[in-house]
């Protein structure tokens, strides 16, 4: 709806990641807790290298007498690096720092002995327009990055009006086109969207535009599979699409491997008050199947719940701007699952309002790689992406475990707990993320509320 496991470093632009790694134990702890901590350290840690905190001055010259006499075995080799005027770096061979530790902490004014910890850099991409991303640092998602910036082996479906895959952006993440206006299932093209609509290219960018590669912009994978199945085409409508149509895609979709499937388009409750038993069936096959199905919320501000989004089993996402805050146009109703970065859609597609994607195509006018653009259309796909990065680190995940691994991470804005203008909260990708990548059981995925189904 139109209204945009692997650690990665940049080659040109870079931001510390100030992770909280091993702190030993306070004064409370005794020397030998304080050794014991150390030597089970993390493996992101220099060997043989500790950090020493001392009070003042004075209980700095204690500790570097107790080093340079070689009172203590563990100590015997050291060697000191001042930091600065509390901190001092003693480094000692591998596998005595814990006794090292441990001498060091009984010493008089020493406040802290802590593992030298290594601090990794955070995936920031070089793509020339990334500074203008505004969404990427909302979502929290240059964290999620380090761990994992998505794999050609997850497969997302974009249903939608058909994608250039010769766009620069896109190049080799496009691996499967075809036509589905029809209901039938017919050969696509390269440049697959032959009403020029420009809106399936649009969400391609948002889900996997290439990052890292100096070109325009990052999407939310920077490596996925892309199946585009178009839903327009002349010969049919280049303005509507027909259940049969997207049931058709929903279809072709499972069956070539899709693990997720985005639908920016969707159509007004106040005209049909139910999901259709056809879609609700497909995309129950669809779920049973493994694949996730993710949905844009709506865009005419209101409180009806539209189809597909509101159907049983679909991911329904609302819009935000910049400043986290729903957009106007926004629906609202209590099948909102979540929300995710969709613009304020501001009248001059300016970027730092709205969301910068790829572009070809702009309503049968030639456009420039980029363009800013903005509606649940572009929230959707953020979405799906998270999804797509989330089966990168781990490929097993169920579509329960990716729904709930992304809501039970999502900033919770508006009242507390679920609410109809952002669902469990804005979704924050760098959290669900290190979820997935940590050894913790994703929660179960809390039930949403029944959606009517027709006869």
């Amino acid at each position: 709806m139109i209204r945009r496991t692997r650690r990665r470093q940049s080659r040109w632009s870079v931001v510390l990641l100030w992770a909280v790694l091993l702190v030993v134990p306070g004064p409370a702890a005794t020397a030998g807790e304080r050794g014991a901590a150390i030597a089970g350290a993390s493996s992101h840690v220099v060997p043989g290298s500790l950090l020493v905190t001392t009070a003042d001055q004075q209980a700095v010259g204690v500790m570097r007498r107790l080093v340079s006499t070689g009172s203590s075995a563990a100590l015997a080799e050291a060697a000191m690096m001042s930091i600065t005027d509390r901190v001092t770096e003693v480094r000692v061979p591998e596998g005595q720092a814990g006794a090292a530790a441990q001498a060091l902490a009984s010493q008089p004014g020493v406040v802290a002995v802590e593992p030298n910890a290594i601090r990794y850099l955070l995936a920031v991409p070089d793509d020339r327009q990334y500074g203008k991303q505004w969404a990427h640092r909302l979502t929290g998602i240059e964290s999620g990055w380090d761990i994992s910036t998505g794999s050609s082996e997850v497969t997302v479906a974009v249903i939608d009006s058909g994608v250039v895959a010769s766009h620069p952006d896109l190049a080799g993440r496009i691996v499967d086109q075809v036509d589905a206006s029809t209901g039938q299932i017919r050969p696509g093209r390269r440049n697959n969207d032959s009403c020029r609509i420009g809106h399936g290219t649009w969400v391609s960018g948002v889900v996997g535009a290439i990052g890292d590669n100096r070109e325009g912009v990052a999407g939310a994978n920077w490596d996925v599979s892309i199946i585009d199945i178009s839903l327009t085409s002349p010969d049919v409508s280049c303005k509507e699409i027909t259940d049969s149509a997207a049931i058709a895609g929903i279809d072709y979709a499972v069956t070539h491997g899709a693990k997720v499937i985005n639908l920016s388009f969707g159509g007004s409750a106040t005209t049909d008050p139910a999901c259709p038993k056809a879609f609700q069936t497909t995309l129950d096959q669809a779920r049973s199947a493994g694949a996730l199905v993710v949905a844009a919320g709506g865009n005419d501000g209101s409180t009806v719940a539209p189809v597909p989004a509101s159907c049983n089993g679909v991911m329904s996402v609302a819009a935000v701007g910049p400043s986290g805050l729903r957009a106007d146009y926004s629906t609202m109703n209590i099948f909102i699952d979540v929300a995710a970065p969709g613009g304020e859609g501001s009248p001059d597609n300016n970027p730092a309002l709205d969301i910068l994607t790829t572009s070809y195509w702009n309503a049968g006018a030639r456009t420039d790689e980029t363009l800013a653009v903005a509606g649940t259309s572009f929230a959707s796909p953020y979405v799906a992406g998270l999804a797509a990065l989330l089966l990168s680190v781990e490929p097993s995940l169920t579509p329960d475990q990716l729904e709930s691994a992304i809501e039970r991470t999502a900033r919770d804005t508006g009242v507390p707990g679920r609410d109809p203008l952002y669902g469990w909260g804005i979704i924050h990708a760098g959290d669900a993320v290190a979820l997935i990548n940590s050894s913790q059981e994703v929660p179960p995925l809390e039930p949403d509320p029944p959606f009517p189904v027709g006869d």
